[in-house]
């Protein structure tokens, strides 16, 4: 009678073996941590009507290879995003902008798409920021609200300095190796046994205390 459960217990480790092996996380992983992350999470306060507040996070390949560097926005929410006047977020490096400012709730092809950032070198440092702005016509309503945001970068092999063999899609997050992070790959490396993916920049709002009307 014990023999069917264990059966069953077989055949979804097997299962699970088989996807995890599938796809693009089928190469082997690239050993060691790929990305190193400061300023991984912020506590920051509403900026004032026709204002904005920026943040900054740097990010270093420590892998010793050159490596494709991506950005992730993983979720969006709170009341500083709804309404009638919502805030906008926007993403750059110095002066060349990725996410132009948007509202999210109205652009949901913005959310968990991977926007390419180009090459990281092995060694380098880059610094990105993030900008959220409250338009000039939102009012007294928005003094108490709030919202949080999450960014993730995530690296996979640069085609042009390493072989086919090492190519797989990857995310390299504070204290991991390489992980999956698109489609398939993403289920294949959890039933892989796989560490959390997300990391990368936290943007907790808090909203701002009442103040005077300007």
């Amino acid at each position: 009678m014990n023999s069917l459960p264990a059966a069953l217990l077989a055949a979804g480790l097997a299962a699970g073996a088989a996807l995890a092996s599938a796809g693009p996380a089928q190469a082997a992983p690239v050993s060691g941590q790929v990305l190193e992350l400061d300023n991984a999470s912020f506590t920051v306060t509403m900026p004032a009507p026709g204002h904005s507040n920026s943040w900054h996070s740097t990010v270093r390949n420590i892998s010793g290879k050159a490596a494709a560097l991506y950005v992730t926005l993983d979720s969006v929410r709170g009341s500083g995003f709804e309404g009638k006047h919502p805030a906008t977020l926007a993403l750059r490096e110095g002066s060349t902008v990725i996410v132009p400012a948007t509202v999210p709730a109205t652009r949901p092809a913005v959310r968990r798409t991977a926007i390419s950032l180009g090459v990281i070198g092995p060694g380098q440092v880059r610094t990105f920021t993030a900008d959220v702005a409250l338009p000039a016509a939102a009012g007294n309503e928005y003094r108490d609200a709030a919202g949080q945001i999450s960014w993730r970068f995530s690296a996979t092999p640069d085609a042009g300095s390493q072989d086919g063999a090492d190519r797989t899609d990857s995310a390299g997050t504070p204290g991991s190796g390489w992980l999956p992070h698109t489609g398939a790959g993403v289920i294949a490396g959890i039933l892989g046994g796989a560490a959390a993916l997300t990391a990368g920049l936290l943007l907790l709002w808090l909203g701002r205390r009442k103040r005077g009307t300007a």
